[in-house]
């Protein structure tokens, strides 16, 4: 697994689209700061953090920004390359585990945004964007 705890990531997630594909992983894409494995340079020899989640929130909440940042970066993509029906086909794919992950940290952890908050203007002790501990690049 990819990490040493047991708060490993969903393998859907980080393993690359396909083979053949020139798209990253969410996980990838997200750590990258791009989805495409030919528009990456890094700074002279410096490489990305590996982001270590410490416990099942952490690996959640980071599950969900990996999805989204590459939900948006295929729309960018997609609106000069509108006829890549992978793009797309991963485009949608995202928009759904994003929606499903969304959902389910709502219902253990509390609201993620504005439109989530239902009965109270309560954000359940933390705002979910904090650590508990400080930060998770450990």
């Amino acid at each position: 697994m990819l990490f040493d705890n047991n708060y490993g990531f969903d393998m859907n997630l980080i393993e690359a689209s396909s083979n053949s594909s020139n798209i990253l992983s969410p996980y990838e894409s997200f750590l990258r700061g791009n989805s495409f494995k030919d528009l990456y340079d890094s700074y002279k020899n410096y490489t990305y953090m590996k982001l270590k989640p410490t416990n099942n929130k952490e690996k959640l909440l980071f599950e969900i920004m990996s999805l989204c940042f590459i939900v948006n970066d295929l729309n960018l993509y997609l609106d000069l390359n509108s006829n890549d029906k992978e793009a797309f086909n991963l485009f949608t794919k995202y928009i759904e585990e994003e929606k499903a992950l969304q959902e389910k940290y709502v219902k253990e952890y509390g609201p993620l945004t504005l439109d989530e908050v239902k009965n109270t203007y309560n954000w359940l002790g933390d705002m979910p964007w904090e650590s508990t501990r400080g930060d998770i690049y450990v």
